[in-house]
């Protein structure tokens, strides 16, 4: 719910995806969804983020409406808890996060499509990550996934709405000596 409150913020205590939705916060006129990087089909450039419930409920889209859930899952022993359930809405944003290369800061940036599976499809690509109540964000990738993926450097993606975030966040990193990877 911070992530509603646009409050940044991180699994893990993960410093550059914080830092991430951070920025991605404050130069949004949306809150910002961050996951696993899952299901990546190369082919259609298609990329499935899933996350332990940290997903503002306001990006819930039409098929997967917010709900509450159960959090833990059979590798996290007899951790639970509550969760966000959703889908992520239909729009245009980015896919980013900051990363350092050899001690150097660096953000890969991609232009993604949001689209939701049709009603007939939603629960069998629910089910193919095997954490189906977690919530999910189908992308389309409007780059070249090859490069996109040489180049990421961890399994967490932050998904911003908003076609105006992508020349923000490019800017943002000239400005600041951020090296910036555009797949």
């Amino acid at each position: 719910m911070m992530l509603e409150d646009r409050v940044g913020t991180s699994t893990l205590g993960d410093f550059n995806t914080a830092l991430t939705v951070y920025l991605m916060t404050r130069l949004s006129a949306e809150p910002v969804y961050y996951g696993d990087l899952q299901h990546i089909d190369k082919k259609h450039r298609e990329i499935k983020i899933i996350g332990d419930g940290a997903i503002p409920p306001s990006l819930a889209g039409k098929v997967g409406p917010a709900g509450f859930s159960v959090h833990g899952i059979p590798t996290e022993g007899q951790a639970g808890g509550l969760s966000i359930r959703a889908v992520a809405k239909v729009g245009k944003g980015i896919l980013a996060r900051l990363g350092r290369v050899n001690g150097e800061f660096q953000m890969v940036i991609v232009p993604v499509s949001i689209f939701e599976p049709s009603q007939e499809t939603i629960m069998s690509r629910l089910d193919e990550c095997g954490i189906p109540f977690w919530p999910h964000g189908f992308v389309t990738v409007e780059g070249d996934i090859d490069c996109l993926l040489e180049n990421w450097m961890n399994e967490y993606a932050c998904l911003g709405y908003g076609e105006e975030l992508y020349p923000v966040m490019v800017e943002f990193c000239k400005l600041t000596g951020i090296t910036v990877v555009l797949p």
